[in-house]
């Protein structure tokens, strides 16, 4: 088990934890980090445990998504999703959980993403190539991105 320490606060990586398919069986786990942004990159978990920056970060998020949702509510153009889907594209050896993900009625049509069942029912993630993905970038992202460039910003 490897743990890691940031900002005071720690998350434990189970060592079974070793490929996509694993991080994503361990994000139903019941000793998955309940808070936190754990995420899966070509081979690599990264571990954000920073506060959100209220005024920065989720006001931001917040107006995104309450627009975002009503459009998608009121053009019957697909779905969204705030923060809390686990997003997973298996090409690019993803999974993590955006700030936001639109997927329009036509991607689910024609497959480019799909949404994935949990082990106790429900859909508890997507899978594929969604439409549009938010990550707000905010100080503290741009702080982190010296040391780590945040996950969300990368392969896009």
């Amino acid at each position: 088990m490897h743990t890691v320490v940031f900002e005071g606060r720690e998350a434990q990586i189970p060592g079974w934890v070793a490929d996509l398919e694993s991080f994503r069986r361990w994000t139903e786990a019941d000793e998955f980090p309940k808070v936190g942004r754990i995420c899966y990159l070509k081979g690599e978990v990264w571990v954000d445990m920073s506060k959100e920056q209220l005024f920065t970060h989720l006001q931001v998020k917040s107006k995104f998504n309450v627009a975002l949702g009503n459009l998608a509510e009121t053009e019957v153009a697909g779905l969204y999703f705030p923060d809390g889907l686990l997003l997973t594209n298996v090409a690019a050896d993803l999974s993590w959980k955006p700030d936001g993900t639109f997927v329009s009625s036509e991607s689910l049509r024609m497959e480019k993403v799909r949404l994935v069942e949990g082990e106790d029912g429900g859909y508890v993630e997507l899978e594929g190539s969604p439409d549009l993905v938010l990550e707000v970038v905010s100080r503290s992202s741009v702080k982190k991105g010296h040391r780590h460039p945040p996950p969300g910003l990368l392969g896009r």
